[in-house]
């Protein structure tokens, strides 16, 4: 590959992440009052923010090409933005915390679990 197409996929490797963001920002808002939640836009992109920076952070790892090592370190990160979403959503959203979506979405997952048994 030239470096031509190379910067082209790095651009539109960009503008993908960025669309990502933007969408699942726009998505929170218009889900916010199902929960109770602040509707401003800016506290989405900052939730989204926290929440996805020790995965960005994480990544680092996939340069070095070993599946163990990468999993190793993936999947405590992935616990750790998980509960930074728990945690992060009554504070930065200012939800009640008995309205919080994803304790709901944890209780009906097991309910599922528990029927299908």
């Amino acid at each position: 590959m030239g470096p031509n197409s190379l910067i082209l996929i790095n651009v539109g490797y960009f503008f993908v992440l960025l669309f990502g963001l933007v969408t699942t920002a726009i998505i929170g808002c218009w889900m916010a009052g199902t929960c109770g939640a602040s509707e401003s836009l800016g506290r989405h992109f900052a939730l989204i923010t926290i929440v996805a920076q020790p995965l960005a952070i994480a990544s680092i790892a996939h340069l070095f090409p070993d599946v163990l090592v990468n999993v190793l370190i993936l999947i405590p990160t992935l616990i750790w933005s998980m509960y930074l979403l728990y945690k992060g959503i009554p504070i930065a959203l200012d939800t009640p915390p008995e309205r919080v979506m994803p304790r709901d979405i944890w209780q009906m997952a097991g309910r599922s679990v528990s029927e299908s048994a």
